[in-house]
């Protein structure tokens, strides 16, 4: 029956799963990874089964379940330094909500929170860098879906913050305790791809244009604060700060006109420009000085822009008083 066919596959699927773990201890690792790989298989689909075909278990019991295996594995995986083991254990882990129908819920959302901080913490320590992107690409369509079930204000955002922070802490990984020269292929992506997530999620749920400006402040003061972390350790040129900085910088440009109409966002951005000028010039900062000309010449086409467009206004009421006096 049913009940003996789950029982039986998750006996199944642990022996193959612990006897794979002391393989790798034991530097047998071809036959270590596939045991490993089929245990955690047959683990879960034993729980899709209980949950999806048979409906015997709850799908919360059935995440603490594939949560549990998914941990043993990745101990195993840093123990043994298997970067196989951790891919598979993070497909479990990440793509076990949907597949065992779990509800996009707050125990949902905590259960991905814990484990994408267990993934964060492994990129301290190891040099992985394929593994936080996937885990982006894993959990940021079941954020969204949460997001898009409407929940209250006040969890949205300290939950988009929380997400944030671990995809941040991934993507800088072993940066945030070594000092590197160069970023690996994939922190910048996942930090530009993070932000943009987050902040279109935001968005989402903020209707008015002085919330969305006070969200972009609040974001682009969190990459400051990176960049400052950065900055006292390693310098100004540290690559992933210079990033966050420089990220930072661009959000809180791009509040300004959510906030102020078209006059006052060019005064702003010229005075913003002025004082990256000056920064550069004084502690000899290439990109701050970049950064200076990139605002200045947003400053200027902007008002370019709205001159147009009022020109445009007057001379359409023109022709539409000369229409009606004809």
């Amino acid at each position: 029956g049913p009940s003996m066919q789950v029982a039986l596959g998750i006996a199944g699927g642990s022996i193959a799963l612990l006897t794979g773990a002391a393989l790798l201890f034991r530097e047998e690792r071809v036959v270590g990874h596939v045991l490993t790989a089929v245990g955690l298989a047959i683990l879960s689909l034993s729980l899709f089964a209980a949950t999806s075909l048979y409906e015997l278990i709850e799908p919360t019991v059935a995440l603490a379940g594939v949560f549990l295996a998914a941990a043993v594995s990745t101990v195993v995986a840093i123990r043994s330094r298997s970067q196989v083991v951790a891919g598979f254990s993070l497909v479990a882990v990440l793509a076990a909500p949907p597949l065992l129908g779990a509800e996009p819920d707050l125990i949902t959302v905590a259960y991905m929170g814990v484990a994408l901080a267990g993934i964060a913490a492994i990129s301290l320590w190891q040099t992985w860098p394929w593994l936080p992107p996937l885990a982006f690409l894993l959990s940021v369509p079941q954020v969204a879906r949460w997001v898009a079930t409407e929940p209250e204000l006040s969890l949205v955002l300290p939950a988009l913050f929380a997400y944030w922070t671990v995809m941040t802490v991934a993507a800088g990984g072993e940066a945030f305790r070594n000092v590197r020269h160069q970023l690996t292929i994939t922190s910048a992506p996942l930090l530009l791809a993070a932000g943009a997530a987050v902040i279109g999620l935001a968005f989402s749920v903020l209707d008015d244009g002085s919330q969305r400006a006070g969200f972009l402040l609040a974001l682009g003061a969190l990459h400051g604060l990176v960049a400052l972390l950065f900055a006292r350790r390693r310098g100004l040129l540290d690559p992933f700060g210079l990033l966050a900085g420089a990220y930072g910088i661009a959000m809180a440009t791009a509040s300004v006109p959510l906030l102020l109409d078209a006059p006052a966002t060019s005064v702003v951005w010229t005075a913003e420009a002025v004082a990256l000028a000056i920064f550069a010039r004084q502690r000899h900062h290439g990109p701050a000085l970049i950064g200076s000309l990139v605002v200045s010449a947003l400053a200027s086409a902007w008002l370019s822009y709205e001159a147009i467009r009022l020109a445009s206004d007057g001379v359409f009421l023109e022709l539409g008083l000369a229409t009606t006096s004809v």
